[in-house]
């Protein structure tokens, strides 16, 4: 029965890769409105006389301006971890590559990603690293998030 497992696992590769165009689709999508929305922000003033309850949507357009500065390769790499749940034997498969070399390319997308959220912070004062540590899920498993390791 090997060609059945041979096949199982072509399907599933060519799955993942339909799932990968879908995905980048929307957040192709959800980009475009993220910017339409920053600059309906910038043009129309806000009065807040309510708590502002926003925040946490700003802590996931800061996780989303430092994923956009990233390459396609490192994005995909944190993107099959954190949100797919995949683990690396199974994200390496996806992407074509041993386990080993897909440890590495995960290890050097989440240092990038760390670098970019550090930018991110630095550029706009209201982002704070530590409240995306909800965001980041299995993304951010070993940034080093404002001093601590997570």
């Amino acid at each position: 029965m090997p060609s059945e497992e041979t096949n199982e696992a072509r399907l599933s590769a060519w799955l993942y890769g339909v799932a990968r165009n879908v995905l980048a689709n929307e957040q192709r999508g959800q980009r475009r409105g993220g910017r339409l929305s920053a600059r309906l922000r910038r043009t129309t003033p806000v009065a807040s006389a309510a708590p502002d309850h926003a925040e946490g949507v700003v802590t996931g357009l800061h996780l989303r301006e430092a994923l956009d500065t990233l390459s396609e390769r490192d994005r995909e790499a944190l993107q099959l971890i954190g949100w797919e749940g995949l683990d690396t034997q199974q994200a390496a498969r996806v992407v074509g590559c041993s386990a080993r070399a897909f440890a590495v390319r995960l290890h050097r997308a989440r240092r990038r990603l760390e670098s970019a959220l550090a930018r991110t912070d630095q550029e706009e004062p209201l982002g704070r690293l530590h409240e995306l540590d909800g965001e980041l899920g299995e993304l951010g498993t070993g940034l080093r998030l404002k001093g601590r390791r997570t």
